[in-house]
């Protein structure tokens, strides 16, 4: 049965190495604009506007950059964050300006562009854990073959796969709870344009979440496997 067990886990830990690399990679993997009219996000009193109009109706966003290839952290040198242009060209100055920003792109990737601290800061948690799931996907492979073909003693084996198996239990749920959070709640942003944000009302979910929920299952599985059938002594069957 240790054998079976295995074979399982390294079945799981390629699957999970998969998800990871598709919604790291993938720049509309976490969220994608709602087709249909929008809601408006500017304040009324500066300019009435959508997401649809700033970002253009194919916009996704992805846990690593979205589908402009822009980081969480990136704006276009040519233009800087929305602060940044109302300082050097006044309000007016700037509404004059925004075809040509969203032309450019300028307003890709808009947590950095609207200056959202606490948005950019939980969704570059969920990526780095994106990146250590991806990473300690590897790891699981390598030891679960090690384990199947008799290369790493049965004992330390069991208990190093018990550890990474809980650790990756607990680390999708966190992503889990993390993106329903980042999706649902309001979130503040530092520019008299857009002051606050919330994702729901203009975007759909994509699939990360959902593979994320299947990941979180699928290392439960695991865990269960490494803790029942996985046996300690070189004897396991």
């Amino acid at each position: 049965m240790s054998a079976v067990a295995h074979l399982i886990c390294i079945v799981i830990s390629a699957t999970i190495g998969v998800f990871c690399t598709a919604v790291l990679a993938d720049g509309r993997s976490v969220i994608v604009l709602k087709t249909g009219t929008l809601p408006l996000v500017t304040n009324p009193a500066v300019v009435n506007a959508s997401l649809t109009f700033l970002l253009q109706k194919t916009y996704g966003m992805g846990l690593h950059h979205d589908n402009a290839g822009r980081y969480w952290a990136d704006v276009d040198e040519g233009f800087g964050n929305l602060n940044q242009i109302i300082a050097s060209f006044g309000v007016a100055g700037t509404l004059s300006a925004l075809p040509s920003a969203i032309a450019a792109n300028a307003l890709k990737n808009p947590v950095e562009f609207l200056q959202c601290k606490d948005l950019q800061t939980s969704c570059v948690t969920a990526m780095v854990l994106g990146f250590i799931g991806a990473g300690a996907s590897v790891v699981m492979l390598l030891l679960h073959g090690a384990a199947l073909g008799g290369i790493v003693p049965p004992k330390p084996a069991k208990m190093v796969a018990l550890v990474m198996w809980t650790v990756y239990v607990v680390a999708f749920m966190v992503v889990v709870i993390l993106g329903f959070n980042i999706y649902t709640n309001t979130w503040t942003c530092d520019n008299p344009v857009i002051p606050t944000l919330k994702l729901d009302d203009s975007f759909d979910l994509s699939y990360a979440i959902p593979f994320a929920i299947v990941g979180m299952v699928a290392s439960f599985v695991a865990l269960c496997l490494s803790a029942f059938l996985v046996k300690p002594d070189a004897g396991g069957k």
